[in-house]
């Protein structure tokens, strides 16, 4: 699926330089994400408007599919599950996406996450969703006592994650 016209590749990135947030667009109305297309042969930094929802950059990046291929599950049917929770979270908390490739999705929130506002955000993954939704790290490190997306409480970051 190619990007939307106005979604302009930027610099191409070395490996380690993927594990930190791009640097803010200096055109208003524009953020900057570091990103891997289905046609790129490495993560890029992405120029694209600050209206993209969190579900548009989702299916355009493809996030999720990885993980589908992983876990038996059909690419476009994850792909479309994990945007679709992606565009409620975005109602429940603004941000910006900082990363996108078909294995992993970073947003930094606007503020931290708020306990009223994790609540809503934990009940779009039920334990039989999480690890097709993207929650592999949170559930590595989850202690087996309440929610694995504790630690998003107070948090202004969400990392989804297929591997």
């Amino acid at each position: 699926m190619p990007l939307p016209d106005n979604w302009i590749q930027r610099e191409r990135l070395h490996h380690d330089e993927t594990y930190q947030d791009p640097p803010p667009s200096t055109v208003a109305g524009r953020n900057r994400l570091i990103g891997l297309a289905d046609t790129d042969d490495a993560h890029y930094i992405y120029d694209l408007p600050a209206t993209a929802s969190f579900g548009a950059v989702a299916r355009a990046f493809r996030v999720g599919s990885h993980g589908a291929m992983s876990y038996g599950s059909d690419p476009d049917e994850t792909v479309e599950r994990v945007a679709r929770k992606l565009d409620v979270i975005e109602g429940i908390a603004s941000g910006r996406v900082v990363f996108a490739d078909a294995a992993g999705f970073k947003v930094r929130f606007d503020r931290p996450v708020s306990a009223d506002d994790y609540h809503l955000i934990e009940a779009l993954f039920p334990e039989d969703e999480m690890m097709q939704a993207g929650l592999e790290a949170y559930v590595s490190e989850w202690s087996g006592e309440g929610h694995p997306l504790e630690s998003l409480k107070g948090s202004d970051l969400l990392h989804l994650w297929w591997d």
